[in-house]
């Protein structure tokens, strides 16, 4: 899972607006692509001469640090210190890392479409996200990338899912 330009921008849009420390999620063990890492540096979102220099990618638990946050990432793979919870289980049964209700925002960049029980992967993410916090998903639409993985996603499916849900699309 790699977070391009695209993806950091609407990510810092929202972690820009937080005021002091923060709590970040990732939804799978994330990486920060060049491309990211380019667009960082240039907006200035941390200095060129920080310990991250321009290599192929970055973890995002040495990142989100950087700009405030406080980082956890959930993935199987337990890289980079990742939680190892099956998002195919509801985690509320049992939530030994303490991430229930504990995430400002949970970027899911490319975890979703891989997770078999589609019910217990949203309800999660309802789950570990706080009340009034925010989900960034940047996943793979109906369509595209063929034969990368079981889901993909409408803009209607997340307009339905607001709809059901409460939320608000921004």
């Amino acid at each position: 899972m790699g977070i391009q330009a695209n993806g950091m921008e609407l990510i810092h849009q929202v972690i820009d607006s937080f005021e002091g420390e923060y709590n970040v999620m990732n939804w799978g063990n994330a990486y920060i692509r060049r491309t990211s890492q380019h667009w960082i540096f240039n907006n200035k979102k941390i200095p060129s001469h920080s310990e991250l220099s321009v290599t192929d990618c970055w973890a995002s638990c040495d990142y989100f640090p950087l700009v405030g946050g406080y980082h956890k990432s959930i993935d199987m793979n337990g890289k980079e210190g990742s939680l190892v919870i099956d998002l195919r289980l509801p985690i509320e049964d049992n939530d030994e890392y303490g991430v229930l209700n504990w995430a400002d925002l949970v970027i899911d960049a490319g975890t979703s479409e891989h997770v078999s029980v589609q019910y217990y992967n949203w309800k999660n993410l309802y789950d570990v996200c706080t009340w009034g916090g925010y989900m960034v998903h940047i996943l793979p639409k109906v369509g595209y990338w063929g034969g990368h993985c079981e889901f993909k996603y409408t803009k209607e499916f997340f307009t339905q899912l607001s709809e059901k849900m409460g939320y608000e699309i921004i």
